[in-house]
């Protein structure tokens, strides 16, 4: 799936820089301009640092531009055979407008590497904001809820208002598949699944490295992946087979743990009290080291007893935390997502005459094979006063419902079998919590069994038909007694 997606991450905000022919800026056109600060994100806020100031050419109707000290160095090492720098000197004033976009965002990184020798002309200007500026070209770094790079802005002779081209970091969690103890399922999205009691749900987490300054050496916040299972679903990476363990992929190649790359916490809480199942933490330098490379994070969790029922299901939530300053490696972005695992229940209400629940009735579950009886689902369950039992934390599928005890002077009930299929969202195709019954229950997933008489009269509490089985046997064993004893007296008497 893609989780909510939260447009996050590396923000490539530039400027295609608006490069006035010569001869063609007056004097009059070197006032100040309104450059306005991108709308989005909305949290953001802006410094502008003055690369290189416009100046009026003496004599000339045209400008050229000067480098700020901070800076000119960057500037005079860009000076590459026609590469006219994207700025104007006194000297040159052709200007080459051709540099690609790949080396603008590279010359922009590299002045943003000399902030700390420069001084902000207009600092902690808020998003879809207007500033008025001198005439020349301008380096903005961006603070907020977003990694933003630097933008460059050339201020010439017309009003700039600066736009942004978005590159998210995403966060997106999915549930992989589901080993089949049952039916389990996942949505093509990988939001969503349904699953039985002891099925092993793959989860995975994935994201990329971001990008920040050169001159950053260490975060403020570090890069961190962090799960929370709800109790539905148990996690233990000590005792999990390999397939279930906590894995992590950097560039599709596994990484092993260790101080140097990533280690593992579990069940424990964050430095802001956040509870979490396992959290794996990268190393600074190993972030640092491997800018913009795609990361992902497989484990495995086991649908238990405790599985909700129904609509609410069983989330499982997976959360990105990063330092979010481009140029410092500062401040703290998060991104969250979150999957559901749904499962289903049977119920069953015995019952004699009119509704009345009965109590003593034994049920066993079967798994559906072929139209036999495969492996029992749970443990069989026994009707206590109000006649319910339910199995639950099931998959959908066939199954076979079983009453293998009636309530004494009974038969047992037929066997039953029983499909469960899952319900899902319009064109979503989701798993939403909701399941479909055929084969006895109502829309609720409960099944009647009625009371059916049998070895006993109805009512009676005796001790049934054995009685009159007996006292017939004895009467048909007396009857032949006498009959013999009536032919051999018989034939006695005719013997004399």
């Amino acid at each position: 799936m893609k989780k909510k997606v939260v447009s996050l991450g590396i923000l490539v905000l530039l400027l295609l820089i608006t490069l006035v022919p010569a001869k063609v800026a007056k004097a009059a056109d070197l006032a100040k301009k309104n450059v306005t600060t991108p709308a989005d994100p909305s949290g953001a806020t802006y410094d502008f640092y003055l690369v290189a100031k416009a100046v009026q050419d003496e004599g000339e109707d045209s400008f050229y531009f000067t480098p700020e000290t901070a800076f000119s160095d960057v500037l005079e090492a860009k000076r590459d055979g026609n590469k006219a720098l994207l700025w104007k000197t006194k000297s040159s004033k052709e200007v080459d407008n051709t540099l690609p976009s790949g080396e603008k965002i590279e010359l922009a990184k590299e002045l943003e590497g000399k902030i700390s020798g420069a001084l902000a002309v207009q600092s902690n200007i808020a998003a879809g904001t207007q500033v008025s500026l001198d005439p020349g070209y301008y380096l903005v770094i961006g603070k907020g809820p977003e990694i933003l790079s630097p933008i460059l802005a050339s201020v010439t002779d017309e009003d700039v208002p600066l736009t942004a081209k978005a590159s998210d970091i995403d966060f997106d969690k999915k549930i992989l598949d589901v080993n089949e103890t049952t039916d389990g399922a996942v949505s093509s999205t990988g939001n969503t699944a349904v699953a039985g009691e002891k099925d092993i749900v793959h989860y995975q987490l994935e994201t990329h490295i971001p990008a920040y300054g050169s001159e950053v050496k260490e975060l403020e916040t570090d890069f961190t992946v962090m799960d929370k299972l709800s109790e539905g679903l148990t996690f233990n990476n000590d005792t999990a087979a390999d397939g279930e363990k906590v894995k992590v992929y950097v560039a599709d190649s596994e990484v092993t743990a260790s101080a140097a790359t990533w280690v593992l916490d579990t069940d424990d809480t964050d430095d802001e009290g956040e509870d979490f199942t396992f959290k794996v933490t990268f190393a600074d330098s190993y972030v640092l080291n491997n800018e913009n490379q795609p990361v992902k994070i497989t484990f495995g969790a086991v649908v238990n007893s405790n599985a909700v029922i129904g609509t609410g299901g069983n989330p499982n939530e997976g959360t990105l935390k990063f330092s979010n300053e481009f140029s410092t490696g500062k401040g703290e972005g998060e991104l969250d997502d979150e999957v559901k695992v749904y499962t289903a229940q049977l119920k069953v209400f015995k019952y004699q005459g009119s509704d009345v629940p009965l109590s003593g009735a034994a049920f066993t579950l079967y798994k559906d094979n072929q139209g036999e009886k495969g492996d029992p689902v749970g443990e069989p369950q026994t009707t206590k006063g109000d006649g319910n039992i339910s199995f639950k934390d099931l998959a959908p599928g066939t199954y076979i419902l079983e009453e293998t005890t009636a309530p004494h002077g009974y038969h047992k009930h037929a066997d039953m079998t029983i499909t469960i299929t899952a319900s899902t969202d319009g064109s979503s195709f989701e798993f939403n919590g909701k399941f479909t019954y055929s084969g006895g229950p109502g829309e609720d997933g409960t099944v009647k069994v009625e009371n059916i008489p049998g070895s006993v009269l109805p009512g009676t509490g005796g001790i049934g038909t054995r009685i009159f089985q007996i006292v017939g046997i004895g009467i048909v064993l007396l009857a032949g007694g006498m009959l013999f004893f009536f032919l051999k007296r018989r034939h006695a008497d005719e013997g004399k």
